[in-house]
């Protein structure tokens, strides 16, 4: 005994276009998932990228502050070491003139 599967044309004629219009679909489906993939993947790296610059920029103003805040300590002190070179110049002109009125 043989047995067959016999399928009404019908249905032949119906299922051919509806299989042979799911592979174009398939692809593309499957096109627009890998991109999808890969377009979160180069928003997963920009956002990396964004963040180290975000710290970078963090630390370079930081470090700026950091230096404007010496260079003030360093003209304070420069300032400072004027004002006393004043003082020490006026001591000495004065024990000068004593030495020199002593000597006469």
């Amino acid at each position: 005994m043989s047995e067959s599967i016999k399928l009404p044309s019908w249905a032949i004629s119906f299922a051919g276009p509806l299989i042979l219009a799911s592979i174009p679909v398939a692809i593309s489906w499957g096109s627009l998932t890998a991109q999808a993939d890969a377009t979160a993947e180069e928003t997963k790296i920009i956002a990396e990228t964004l963040k180290e610059m975000k710290e970078e920029t963090t630390d370079t103003a930081k470090l700026a502050e950091l230096n404007s805040q010496k260079i003030d300590q360093l003209s304070d002190s420069l300032s400072d070491q004027v004002k006393i070179n004043e003082q020490t110049s006026d001591q000495l002109k004065t024990l000068i003139n004593l030495m020199i009125q002593d000597r006469r």
